[in-house]
């Protein structure tokens, strides 16, 4: 029925000389449209074209309803997946580099003190952060179930460490400073207050760790799992991603 062109009737001529034409359409239910012209001969042909042109292009509108846009795919957040920093093991070696003033405690400085269960808690929360870094690693994604760290890590701080002599030509090295060195490198995040409680809660959840430790004698395990390190909404270096502050 829609298909159907619509037509064009005369009303006859009025006394004023004026002429009365109405376009049927069959898919409206009646007439559409109701206009009177002047007797003019070339009004006629010029309804008879307009009559054309609607009986052509209303039936297709009224046949095929609109559709969604189809083939445009959701924009990934970064391109080939989330693909963040590596862990090293401590002591592996690494090219970058960190000023020693920048980890080491300055003198003076009272570390925060709280309850044990607490900072415990708290300090198990900020272990599996990834928002303390800006590469989308947390400390829980190196060092999960003991993994990757170094057999020196067994002996009662301060002690000697490989990575920080390495990178920082530090020689002994605290666990509050050894937790601010790793939140630099490979955290590639930005140093905690001193005397702030998630230094003390990050020392304090690192140092329960040791109690359990047990070096293996050979090479320490890596434990990077790619699914612990993606950043929350493809958080990635490039896009100037800033640590979480508490």
């Amino acid at each position: 029925m829609q298909d159907m062109p619509c037509l064009l009737r005369s009303g006859g001529e009025r006394m004023s000389g004026s002429s009365q034409f109405t376009l049927v359409c069959p898919w409206s239910g009646g007439s559409i449209m109701k206009h009177s012209e002047s007797s003019n001969p070339i009004f006629q042909p010029v309804m008879a074209g307009v009559v054309l042109a609607m009986g052509m292009s209303v039936s297709p509108l009224m046949a095929a309803p609109c559709g969604p846009r189809t083939g445009c795919a959701p924009r990934s957040s970064q391109a080939g997946g989330c693909k963040p920093a590596s862990c090293k093991p401590a002591g592996s070696g690494s090219a970058v580099m960190i000023p020693a003033d920048k980890v080491t405690r300055p003198q003076g400085v009272k570390p925060y003190q709280g309850a044990v269960d607490e900072l415990l808690a708290f300090g198990e929360t900020l272990f599996k952060d990834a928002r303390l870094s800006s590469n989308g690693l947390s400390c829980n994604s190196c060092h999960a179930n003991h993994a990757s760290y170094a057999p020196s890590f067994a002996q009662p701080y301060p002690h000697y460490v490989k990575m920080a002599d390495e990178q920082g030509g530090i020689k002994k090295i605290e666990l509050d400073e050894m937790v601010q060195l790793c939140l630099l490198s490979p955290m590639a995040g930005k140093t905690l207050p001193w005397d702030s409680k998630e230094l003390a809660a990050l020392v304090a959840y690192t140092a329960e760790q040791q109690k359990t430790f047990k070096p293996s004698g050979g090479a320490p395990k890596t434990g990077c799992a790619p699914k612990m390190n993606c950043a929350p909404k493809g958080c990635a270096p490039k896009m100037g991603c800033k640590p979480a502050t508490y």
